[in-house]
């Protein structure tokens, strides 16, 4: 299977963040025992290996991407395990010694903070499976299950799993199916991501394999230039880190074969490909990917 395509599995990652302004001003952070943190160069940028800015709520940050974000996820541990919200950008000031100014900034960022959990559950995970149900077909659908498991990229073929995609294994009517998400490109480069609270389009949640269910891109008021350009490590990181307490799962792709899905990203038309997360809440959310010579 081509990175053009899109394997199914389940994986597990994480998140990033940072912080910076023109005009802020800074002093030298300082964690619980008192050491000093040197402060990370402030923007509205990124910083380190962060995903965005500290300055802005988003998704949650990993800690060791800014010395800002280590030292506030050594204190409030919800800020690299959930979400980096309101009270995370708070502690940026008072922690790490670095005024954001004003009340915080989230506009124009390519990843919408984390929808809370609402109804969906206490997820299920298990060791992934080499065996698949024989359910789906070869025509573009919408999965709806239950994600239990997720398999970052490495070598080898354990359970489908490869070196370019994130699998992830999506229980549905008592057999596992996979699918393959593409976190790298045929070329090795990056994958563009984004991740936005919106509704979920077609019928509500409800388990099986919907055969026909479309999907554009453009449809749904999102340009390629809102995505950003994820490395495969960040980018399979972000995935795991969306995905770790999620239940029940709807999954727009491609059946590669009655056992799984792949083209979980921009394909053009009405079959395009994507992971919603929350399929039963309002917003849903949706995790979007395409390549560079993708323009829509």
């Amino acid at each position: 299977m081509s990175a053009r395509s899109s394997l199914v599995c389940v994986l597990s990652l994480s998140l990033w963040a940072g912080c910076r302004s023109d005009g802020l001003t800074t002093t030298a952070p300082v964690v619980d025992s008192g050491s000093p943190v040197v402060a990370a160069d402030m923007s509205l940028g990124p910083t380190g290996t962060c995903s965005h800015n500290s300055c802005v709520t988003g998704i949650a940050l990993i800690s060791g991407c800014d010395p800002c974000v280590t030292a506030i996820c050594a204190k409030d541990t919800n800020c690299c395990g959930r979400n980096w919200n309101a009270t995370c950008v708070e502690e940026v000031s008072s922690i790490c010694g670095v005024s954001c100014g004003g009340d915080g900034f989230d506009a124009g960022t390519p990843i919408d903070a984390a929808l809370p959990s609402t109804d969906d559950g206490n997820p299920m995970r298990l060791a992934c499976s080499p065996n698949f149900g024989s359910g789906l077909t070869a025509a573009h659908g919408r999965l709806d299950g239950y994600l239990v498991t997720i398999l970052p990229p490495k070598g080898g073929y354990q359970c489908n799993g490869d070196s370019q995609h994130v699998h992830l294994q999506v229980m549905m009517m008592g057999a596992v199916y996979d699918i393959a998400v593409n976190v790298q490109d045929d070329n090795g480069g990056d994958v563009y991501f984004l991740a936005k609270n919106m509704m979920m389009p077609d019928g509500a949640w409800a388990e099986g394999w919907h055969a026909g269910y479309g999907l554009g891109y453009a449809s749904l008021g999102v340009k390629s230039t809102d995505f950003t350009a994820m490395d495969i490590g960040p980018l399979s990181t972000e995935v795991e880190n969306e995905l770790a307490t999620v239940n029940h799962i709807s999954v727009y792709g491609t059946g590669y074969n009655a056992n799984g899905a792949h083209l979980i990203h921009y394909e053009g038309g009405t079959n395009d490909g994507a992971i919603v997360i929350e399929p039963q809440d309002s917003p849903s959310r949706l995790l979007m990917f395409h390549f560079v010579e993708d323009m829509f």
